[in-house]
């Protein structure tokens, strides 16, 4: 996929959430566009952070280890979006910015 066509695809879908919001009477600054870079290159992840796009999120622990390694922008923000692995909540505590699937209490603390 090439970079004009990621581009095109976010302004999109960002023109999509504009018009949602303004039914609604909601601002579109308030509303967060997660790409889910799940099985994509991190070509595709550059070029999306080329076209503006920020917030990322992964699935699997160790795909999201291996892009934090190689994407390293200091305005990215990457979201853990799949199940949590007992293992690994030291280390998803200390490197993303988001946690969207906690289902136990005791995973919190």
């Amino acid at each position: 996929m090439e970079k004009e066509e990621i581009c095109q695809n976010l302004a999109r879908v960002k023109s999509r959430i504009e018009a949602a919001c303004s039914e609604v009477g909601r601002e579109p600054k308030d509303i967060m566009l997660l790409a889910v870079s799940k099985t994509k290159p991190n070509l595709y992840i550059s070029h999306a952070l080329a076209c503006g796009q920020l917030e990322f999120g992964e699935n699997r622990m160790q795909e999201l280890e291996g892009k934090m390694k190689e994407i390293q922008p200091p305005n990215i923000s990457w979201h853990m979006i799949g199940n949590l692995q007992t293992n690994k909540i030291k280390v998803i505590a200390e490197r993303v910015n988001w946690v969207h699937s906690i289902d136990k209490l005791k995973y919190l603390r």
